[in-house]
């Protein structure tokens, strides 16, 4: 058995592959010699039969735990034979699982994917969701455990303006926004919860349902920004975890610490509020009723007693 790996990277430097046989059991080593990120090329393989199977997923894309099958004959000819979707090659091979031959053999990973719900703290098992709710997102720890420095997000449900309730942009559609006094560090991330059924394109329809894709591994931290219409903001911080195994079948659990230190996890990922309703300014309408109201039982309870008193005496 043997172990391939790429030497190259896009975001950091590697350790420089260095090519081994495998001794006592333990699989050898044989070093990607295609100088382009992404893609492979392997020399020096006997003929024989060979399972290839990925076991690193590149930052932001789940594991492929597709295990494939491949023969090079005495010419040095390959050919793909099938593959094992699950990994389990005690299973019947489907000899049509192989690589896209028409794009280089490429396999394919699919992106990391989290998702929650916004919900009533009143109706918390309802599935009527509460549309418009916006998000701050940050990287604090990247996929081996290490700190992480200004890398913030936002998000809107439906993916609408991003401004506040009182109009000020607090999510940019694009850097081009920066001079609206945004803080133009924060990156905009799409919400891709509704898609068209038949183009598979995602519609920014806001549907109180938000699914983030291609998220690179490491932990997060999230808070609301902006609360949907009629429902209190919600001051408690989140947080989350994605890595390889972060994908649309395999559920990115979300949780947030109490009051006593613990973790919680928020079941079903579902993030609730707390209905309320914007008090009117002071001295408004809403106030002056308030207070003749207030004062009228004040009025009406001194009445009441002084008639019976006098009765008594």
């Amino acid at each position: 058995m043997n172990t391939f790996a790429d030497n190259r990277s896009t975001e950091k430097a590697v350790t420089p592959c260095v090519a081994a046989d495998g001794v006592s059991g333990n699989p050898g080593v044989k070093c990607d010699i295609d100088t382009t990120p992404g893609k492979f090329k392997v020399d020096g393989l006997d003929a024989g039969t060979y399972l290839l199977h990925e076991i690193t997923a590149p930052d932001g894309y789940t594991l492929n735990k597709t295990v494939y099958q491949f023969t090079i004959d005495s010419d040095g000819k390959v050919t793909w034979n099938g593959g094992w979707a699950d990994g389990d090659t005690a299973k019947e091979m489907n000899a049509n699982l192989i690589p896209d031959a028409n794009n280089g053999n490429a396999i394919s990973d699919q992106s990391t994917e989290v998702t929650w719900y916004k919900v009533s703290s009143e109706d918390f098992d309802s599935t009527t969701y509460l549309k418009g709710a916006q998000w701050k997102l940050i990287r604090t720890k990247d996929g081996s455990g290490s700190s992480v420095k200004d890398e913030a997000y936002c998000i809107v449900d439906g993916n609408g303006d991003g401004a506040s309730k009182d109009g000020s942009l607090i999510c940019p559609n694009s850097d081009s926004d920066a001079d609206s006094g945004t803080d133009s560090s924060i990156t905009r991330l799409t919400d891709v919860s509704k898609v068209g059924e038949q183009s598979g394109a995602v519609q920014d329809i806001a549907d109180g349902i938000i699914k983030l894709t291609g998220l690179k591994f490491g932990t997060y931290e999230l808070v609301e920004t902006v609360a949907p219409e009629g429902y209190n903001l919600s001051t408690t911080k989140y947080t989350f975890t994605i890595d390889q195994n972060s994908s649309a079948g395999a559920t990115v659990q979300i949780s947030f610490k109490k009051s006593d230190g613990t973790s919680q996890n928020v079941a079903g990922n579902r993030i609730p509020n707390k209905p309320g309703a914007e008090m009117p300014d002071t001295g408004g309408i809403g106030t002056s009723v308030f207070l003749i109201g207030g004062t009228l039982a004040v009025l009406v309870a001194t009445l009441g007693l002084a008639e019976v008193r006098r009765r008594r005496s």
